[in-house]
């Protein structure tokens, strides 16, 4: 494991139920947990998917806005309103 590919994560960290992407980053559960042991070039590939499914969970690209915005859904999801 090189490291040097940077984690998308910007600490929302509540996987969506109906996509079971991360409200945050767009990973699945699965792809979280194997983010440590991914070499550069899996890293590369897990995160050019990653704009795709941002998009269509209607979150902003902009990673403050995104995380704003998926703080938020995550709450009502926990509050079941989502």
């Amino acid at each position: 494991m090189s490291g040097r590919v940077s984690s998308p994560c910007i600490d929302v960290c509540q996987l969506e139920r109906a996509s079971g992407w991360c409200l945050g980053c767009g990973r699945t559960g699965d792809e979280i947990a194997a983010w440590p042991r991914l070499d550069d070039a899996a890293r590369d590939r897990m995160t050019a998917r990653l704009p795709a499914r941002i998009d269509a969970l209607g979150l902003p690209a902009d990673p403050a806005a995104r995380r704003e915005a998926g703080e938020r859904r995550a709450r009502k999801q926990r509050m079941g309103e989502a």
